[in-house]
């Protein structure tokens, strides 16, 4: 609610506790007119348009980078992105969200009928259901002990929407960091009622305001995506309580099966494990037929070709085989709750109590309408709901006997999870049976796989086979050549150079039409948000797909010849010109340093004689001498003298080195000396770059690695 507009003039506590003052009484005697002239005459006063018409915004650019900076600097680097992308595309700011009376862009029904759709009633499953093996009461653990300085932590991340009870992230934030004891003794109570929920069995009564939450009806294109928006201080509570080590337990009930609890690296080894046991799916060319022993020599390295030189490939050529993604209809939404709660208090006892007392009962969810008009209220009553920091964890945990359940029928297949998305690599004949499994299984975990919805990736030869396979169990899926996967990719090189294309243009559509230009005028926000938000982007590509180093070219040349000119303030070609000047001028004191200052009496640069001098007395030393010969060495840290313009004689083979141990020995050892002889002649070229020359002092300087290449002989 909108209180007082305040103009542009700096104003005391004392004035603005007069003028909130006033506000307040004119709301009192209902003198709601000339609270509304208050405002719209201070909105329209510092651009001179008519009342009620809404100010023009003539610096658009100025403005967007202004809120983009303050967005950053509150750390919401993420919404500052979607921001600036948005107000590009002309879509005003942030994601799009549908109203309840919009049209759905895929099934044309109004979203509140679509959102309604989404929340099915509860389905009691049958006690055959439940695992025997797991009954009994569930493993004792320790309470979770939670204390005013856990709550502070997980406060500082808070960055989140109001939910209904109208209270943000960084409000929460400010109210729990900023005023001394009492944001400390309300720290305390938030600690105390986590302990509880999380420990104890409080009476539902207590808290359920604090399960209530606000509906998003989010653009899924095409398609509605229902997110809640909860309770910020539930949020909270939860986010604290899984930050006091029970994560780490969840984590470790999902195991290398289901990635969304947070593996490390978890995806990235999913991804590399396609490519290791498919070697196509890194990009093959129909008609060339490339061989899996080329592909696998592009993919691994010389060691793990060395481990296994089969490369550890599955295909098998006529067989359908190919990766068949999985997706299931309204996940989050259908997953059974009470095969959930079971299940997550056998595999994760710690954080089952704080679980169930947040799923316990329906939640209400609000639908905002017109203003003044009251919401519309749709009741969950089965699922987890998405955008609760528990969502992720306990969806994982809770598809664990079904993911369990697929391995044990099927040893032979590679099968992939990540929450509800679902893929595995094999034969057609195999990756058929999987799927028909999981739709016979599955329902009474909740989990209904949609085979229309997924994707069978194959080579082109194999497609028929793979139909056939699918059809003949009445599974009808959408046969593909490429497909995006996790972030990375699967398929033909056509595909793939068509999925990196379009990731690329975008992602230089980002650096020169919107950071390039916020660059000018804040390049410290505008930095940190091509650093934290779009660097790790390209760098996750190039790990999960090889083979593309080409196709971001375009990007590199944006960088270069946009974002960096633009940060730094100057013109490309300015930077350029003084991009080589500076590398003529490193080459120059590289040359300088190791003493390709000027030639010898032969033409050779003095600095190859000298290491080259090195590098025959390295020869000398492996031939056979007598013992006093060996005595003639000088010390490691004494170089021999050499005057400048010596040249060596032309290089003579050395004779053959003795075949005896002891002399073998004995030439090594002789050799290691002469070597460090060598090394010593560089670093004294390096010492005497640091003295002053023609009276002035010169930094020293290490030349790039390629400058000291060309400087030393071949024989090196």
């Amino acid at each position: 609610m909108l209180i007082k507009q305040f103009d542009g003039r700096n104003r005391n506590a004392k004035a603005v506790k007069e003028l909130l003052s006033q506000c307040l009484d004119l709301w009192d005697n209902e003198r709601y007119s000339a609270l509304l002239r208050s405002v719209t005459d201070v909105w329209n006063r510092g651009n001179g348009t008519r009342c009620g018409v809404r100010r023009k915004e003539n610096k658009t650019d100025t403005s967007t980078a202004k809120k983009f900076d303050a967005m950053v600097k509150d750390g919401n680097l993420g919404a500052a992105m979607r921001f600036v992308l948005e107000q590009k595309s002309g879509g005003g700011g942030g994601g799009k969200l549908y109203r309840h009376d919009d049209t759905d862009t895929k099934t044309g029904d109004q979203v509140i009928d679509v959102l309604c759709s989404k929340f099915p009633e509860p389905v009691i499953p049958e006690a055959s259901h439940f695992d025997p093996s797991t009954s009994g009461p569930p493993e004792d653990t320790p309470p979770v002990y939670l204390s005013e300085e856990d709550i502070l932590l997980r406060a500082k991340k808070l960055k989140s929407a109001a939910g209904m009870d109208g209270v943000d992230g960084q409000t929460a934030r400010y109210w729990i960091t900023s005023f001394g004891d009492r944001s400390k003794r309300l720290r305390e109570a938030l600690a105390r009622i986590a302990m509880l929920l999380a420990n104890g069995s409080p009476q539902y009564a207590m808290y359920r305001a604090l399960n209530d939450a606000r509906m998003l009806a989010a653009d899924k294109e095409p398609g509605v995506r229902p997110l809640a928006c909860g309770c910020i201080w539930m949020r909270l509570m939860a986010g604290a309580v899984i930050d006091s080590g029970l994560k780490v337990q969840a984590r470790d009930a999902c195991g290398n099966v289901q990635l969304c609890a947070g593996l490390g690296a978890g995806i990235e080894g999913n991804l590399h494990a396609v490519t290791r046991i498919f070697p196509q799916s890194a990009g093959w060319t129909e008609g060339e037929g490339t061989s899996n022993a080329d592909i696998v020599e592009q993919l691994l390295t010389q060691s793990e070709a060395d481990a296994d030189s089969t490369g550890g490939s599955r295909y098998e050529p006529n067989t359908g085989f190919g990766v068949t993604l999985v997706d299931a209809d309204n996940a989050f939404n259908r997953v059974n709750l009470y095969m959930l709660l079971d299940t997550v208090a056998r595999r994760w006892p710690a954080g089952a109590r704080f679980v169930f007392n947040r799923y316990r009962h329906y939640h209400r969810t609000y639908v905002r309408t017109d203003p003044g008009k009251p919401p519309i209220i749709i009741l969950r009553k089965e699922g987890v709901a998405q955008g609760c920091v528990l969502a992720m964890l306990i969806y994982g945990i809770s598809l664990m006997p079904l993911c369990e359940e697929l391995a044990e029928e099927f040893p032979e297949i590679l099968a992939l999870w990540f929450a509800d998305d679902e893929g595995h690599v094999g034969s057609a004949r195999l990756n058929a049976q999987c799927l028909a499994y999981l739709v016979e299984h599955g329902p009474k975990y909740g989990y209904y796989p949609k085979p229309v919805k997924s994707f069978h990736v194959c080579m082109e030869a194999d497609e028929a086979v793979a139909k056939q396979e699918f059809l003949s169990r009445g599974l009808e899926l959408q046969f593909v050549r490429g497909k995006r996967y996790l972030g990375g990719h699967v398929g033909s090189k056509e595909s793939k150079e068509q999925y990196v294309n379009s990731k690329v243009e975008g992602w230089c559509t980002s650096l020169r039409a919107l950071l390039a230009e916020i660059a000018k005028t804040h390049p410290q926000s505008a930095h940190a948000a091509f650093t934290f938000c779009l660097q790790h982007k390209w760098m996750y590509m190039c790990r999960v797909i090889p083979g593309i180093a080409q196709l971001l070219e375009p990007l590199e040349r944006v960088i270069r010849e946009v974002w960096i000119p633009a940060l730094l303030g100057s013109p490309p070609e300015e930077l350029r010109r003084a991009n080589v000047s500076r590398e003529d001028r490193h080459s120059r004191e590289a040359a300088r340093n190791i003493g390709l200052a000027g030639a010898g009496p032969d033409g050779q640069p003095e600095g190859h004689a000298r290491l080259d001098q090195g590098a025959q007395e390295a020869r000398r030393s492996s031939e056979p001498q007598s013992e006093d010969a060996g005595k003639a060495f000088a010390p490691i840290n004494r170089p021999p003298s050499f005057s400048e313009g010596d040249v060596l004689p032309p290089r003579k083979s050395p004779p053959a080195s003795p075949t005896s141990p002891a002399a073998a020995k004995s030439n090594v050892e002789k050799a290691l000396v002469a070597l460090n002889i060598a090394a010593s002649l560089i670093k004294k070229d390096k010492v005497d770059a640091r003295a002053p020359r023609d009276g002035v002092a010169r930094a020293p300087h290490r030349p790039a690695p390629s400058v000291w290449r060309r400087c030393l002989p071949i024989d090196w």
